[in-house]
């Protein structure tokens, strides 16, 4: 199929979603905007040069797209590539059947501490939470794009919504 610039948005829409995810997948939460952002500039030129370009698998391209970047995003702030080390510890303790941040936990003020917070945890509870509550994908679905037990994610959700409303508790009683 031939595309052209007329063709971006389609294209973007098309892509977006498994191309955030495999750079959540493959960064850190803070750089995946900047390297999702490069993508889809670096798409948008090449269509702007190539006026048209025949191209048989679209997502396949955007795909080889988004490699070259995140090679050149890690070359040019002088990192290594990335490799994770992730636990595969399971654990019988019991887990929550809701693993939404409740309503009367985030409000307006908080959630911009609550994601501070988890910035602060290690990597992997960063992707978690990230692709779990901005991405929406399901916990069976993480645990096998990371290769961990779904067991043990859901333990790292409910530790870290412990956490995190222990110490928003903590921060309010001070406040009082």
């Amino acid at each position: 199929m031939r595309y052209t610039e007329d063709n971006f948005k389609e294209i973007y829409d098309k892509t977006y979603d498994n191309n955030l995810k495999y750079i959540v997948l493959k960064t850190n939460v803070d750089d995946a905007n900047d390297v999702i952002q490069e993508v889809y500039i670096e798409l948008l030129n090449k269509l702007k040069k190539e006026k048209s370009i025949e191209i048989d698998n679209i997502d396949g391209f955007v795909f080889g797209i988004t490699k070259n970047v995140l090679k050149r995003f890690y070359k040019n702030i002088n990192l290594d590539k990335n490799i994770f080390v992730f636990s595969t510890e399971d654990t019988n303790e019991e887990i929550a059947d809701s693993y939404s941040l409740e309503d009367d936990f985030i409000n307006d003020t908080n959630i911009s501490l609550i994601w501070d917070e988890i910035r602060k945890k290690e990597d992997v509870i960063q992707k978690i939470f990230y692709l779990y509550y901005v991405l929406d994908i399901k916990i069976s679905d993480i645990a096998e794009s990371m290769n961990i037990n779904e067991s043990t994610i859901k333990t790292k959700i409910y530790r870290t919504l412990k956490e995190l409303k222990e110490k928003l508790e903590k921060e309010g009683d001070q406040d009082e």
